[in-house]
């Protein structure tokens, strides 16, 4: 009988220490330099995902910071899904329900689900079904139709001009409506409350 831990096991023990390797050991029987490549590239694979999705956010950070987010949230983040588009919807998961860090900005999970509604819009599936709408009617005299390629989205904070050069410190109302077009750009209009 050999003493070689189970395949199950080693698989696990190697996830750990990929996903956090400053608090796993690294499985036995494995060269720790090799070990150390694989951790670095799958950090920085959804370091540099997370920072393409949330440029914004990425930018009101310090490097030192961001990295201590994005550490946090690869190790200690149960993911429910193994798809790639997915991941931000993961990372919107993990500021809401897991992220507790005092320092944060409090409109950091707005901004975040401002940004991820741009991608997430652009990736549906969905069309709309013009078949019975009339794209020349008159929105007068006939039922108009919200396309499903438009979110109405409220927020406290003006995440829509957020920036380095803008930070804001007090809370303002709101509300966006982003759309995609027929030519897949995504777009957004202010809205007033009405």
């Amino acid at each position: 009988m050999s003493s070689a831990p189970d395949f199950t096991d080693i698989q696990y023990q190697f996830s750990a220490f990929i996903r956090d390797p400053d608090n796993n050991p690294i499985p036995s029987g494995i060269e720790s330099r090799r070990m150390k490549i694989y951790s670095e590239l799958f950090y920085n694979n959804v370091e540099d995902f997370m920072a393409g999705n949330f440029p914004v956010l990425r930018e009101l950070f310090n490097d030192h910071d961001w990295h201590k987010m994005i550490r946090d949230y690869f190790s200690h983040h149960k993911a429910r899904t193994p798809l790639f588009p997915e991941m931000a919807r993961e990372f919107l998961q993990y500021l809401e329900n897991e992220r507790k860090e005092e320092s944060d900005y409090p409109f950091l999970l707005e901004l975040a689900h401002y940004e991820w509604a741009e991608s997430a819009i652009l990736l549906a599936d969905e069309e709309q079904d013009k078949k019975h709408i009339n794209t020349n009617g008159d929105l007068l005299n006939e039922l108009p139709v919200l396309s499903s390629m438009a979110w109405l989205l409220s927020y406290h904070y003006p995440v829509h001009e957020i920036s380095t050069h803008f930070i804001p410190t007090e809370s303002a109302d709101t509300h966006l409506l982003i759309y995609r077009d027929d030519e897949y750009q995504v777009r957004f209009i202010q809205l007033n409350p009405i």
